[in-house]
């Protein structure tokens, strides 16, 4: 919907056909891509809005990885697709993700899920220009939990990714794919802004706003960041001690009770408490497909 801001009023509206969760506007505002939140069986998917005619104009697919499976990378479907980046230039958009790993299991391959390549998270690159996914550009963030947000620096640069269920912001050099840095944050990352050297992290089960110095960062003095603050972002929290407690549980990866390498909550695949989506090959441990 395009929405007036001073009288509030619906200006125009597109049906897109399924649940869509994250948006960015183009540079010169002609356009607005949107993800669907949850992913087709084999592909993840954004819809680019043509804004002056409010019409699709093409649908761009995330690819289902072929793999192979081991330690650091695997297969899997781009799912649970809630934010898109566009690049400073405007030439790229970037979607943080899971990657569910739907080819595996003992019915479909032989092979049974574990913790390296049951869900995995991942940073999906686009050409805008072509509309096309740059396959190549895409980093697997190995021993992490659900890629949610992303923010680039000014020049383009460094991205900036938090991860929900890790609860962190990891930096990426944009030109190599390198990790430069990272840094732990409050529990559940899952927003950024970056504004004048600092950044800010929205922290959802911490009820938090983390505002982090990442100044030395962005000037390529320093690779490390300093917190600056933490900031309430409820003045009465609504949940009982127990009832908040069990949702910082359900979002929450980096504890080893959870999870062995970090890679999965129960948010994982029950994001706000829903499904997926998936058909999962739980046949190891006598279930069948879920």
């Amino acid at each position: 919907a395009v929405i007036d801001v001073a009288t509030r009023a619906a200006l125009a509206s597109l049906e897109l056909g399924t649940a869509v969760r994250g948006i960015a506007i183009s540079p010169d505002g002609s356009h607005a891509y949107v993800t669907r939140f949850r992913a087709a069986v084999d592909h993840g998917e954004v819809f680019e809005v043509d804004l002056s005619a409010m019409a699709l104009a093409r649908t761009i697919e995330l690819a289902l990885d072929p793999g192979p499976d081991n330690a650091d990378t695997g297969r899997g479907v781009p799912n649970y697709l809630s934010s898109i980046t566009i690049s400073p230039d405007g030439a790229r958009a970037v979607v943080p993700s899971k990657k569910d790993n739907t080819e595996r299991g003992l019915v479909r391959d032989g092979e049974a899920l574990d913790d390296d390549n049951t869900v995995r998270t991942i940073v999906s690159e686009i050409d805008l220009v072509s509309g096309t996914e740059r396959l190549g550009a895409r980093i697997d963030l190995d021993d992490h939990d659900m890629a949610s947000a992303v923010a680039f620096s000014p020049l383009g640069d460094l991205m900036f990714i938090a991860t929900q269920g890790t609860n962190r912001v990891d930096v990426y050099d944009t030109a190599s794919g390198r990790l430069v840095s990272g840094f732990a944050t409050s529990l559940a990352p899952q927003g950024l802004w970056l504004a004048d050297g600092r950044l800010y992290v929205q922290c959802f089960t911490a009820r938090a706003l983390d505002i982090v110095d990442v100044a030395s960062l962005l000037s390529g003095t320093d690779a490390t960041a300093r917190s600056v603050a933490t900031v309430a972002t409820v003045s009465a929290e609504p949940l009982s001690p127990e009832a908040l407690l069990g949702e910082q549980i359900f979002y929450n990866a980096d504890d080893p009770r959870m999870s062995a390498d970090g890679y999965i909550a129960c948010a994982s695949c029950h994001l706000d408490g829903d499904s997926d989506g998936r058909v999962w090959d739980f046949t190891d441990r006598g279930e069948g497909l879920r």
